[in-house]
């Protein structure tokens, strides 16, 4: 998915010029092209096999912050599909390292097929349709 995502955006992320040049992007993919998001009813091999990716993420934006040099005030998240909820999921997770968040072809989950607690919430773009 990753590669999808760069070749969908014309490599434009790829590129530095004017504002991009302060920016950073990082295309991370979860276990067999899934993430352990908050479905409690997900049958995604991340999922099923309990992958910390919650660890992963908060383990690649500290080397992030450390290696470039970046405020970690200002760490912003793209998911799509399941990448979407696994932006939710650090939204409501680690709010304190999320700045804010967008999601492309995902909906929000609804609280009674969420295994996720909230411990907080960041600023939201949906994307649909």
């Amino acid at each position: 998915m990753p590669s999808r995502l760069r070749e969908w955006t014309g490599y434009e992320f790829d590129q530095p010029s004017g504002i991009r040049m302060a920016l950073w992007f990082v295309y991370p993919d979860g276990y067999k092209h899934n993430w352990n998001d908050c479905h409690s009813k997900a049958t995604f091999p991340a999922h099923t096999a309990n992958i910390d990716d919650m660890g992963f993420v908060k383990g690649l934006i500290a080397r992030e912050v450390a290696q470039r040099q970046i405020d970690e005030k200002h760490v912003y998240v793209l998911g799509y599909s399941n990448g979407g909820q696994m932006a939710l999921r650090l939204a409501l997770q680690i709010p304190e390292q999320v700045a804010g968040i967008a999601i492309a072809w995902r909906q929000l989950t609804g609280s009674r097929d969420s295994s996720c607690p909230e411990q907080g919430a960041v600023p939201l773009l949906v994307v649909d349709g």
